[in-house]
């Protein structure tokens, strides 16, 4: 059953809770991450646990690439040179 479905049936309880985080939270990262509120209205706690958990993933994965990137960019020399033209002949 969709999670507002349940909340407004007085039945959503511990299975809205899972995520371990608050909803509006949830539904702000969901929703910045391109999910529309269509869907999420009908997803289940479940899914949208699930997508919550992926959501933050990609964020902290796109953290460690920018720290070091940042590092790379501080090291300097024919290294960072060398990262950045293999950067660049990536598609």
């Amino acid at each position: 059953m969709p999670i507002f479905s349940a909340a407004r049936a007085g039945g959503a309880g511990a299975e809205a809770r899972g995520t371990g985080s608050d909803w509006p939270s949830v539904l702000a990262t969901l929703i910045d991450h391109g999910h529309d509120w269509p869907w999420i209205e009908r997803a289940t706690a479940r899914q949208l646990a699930l997508f919550y958990r992926v959501a933050i993933q990609r964020e902290h994965a796109l953290r460690a690439d920018r720290i070091e990137d940042v590092n790379a960019g501080f090291a300097g020399g024919r290294d960072v040179n060398a990262f950045v033209q293999s950067l660049r002949k990536t598609p």
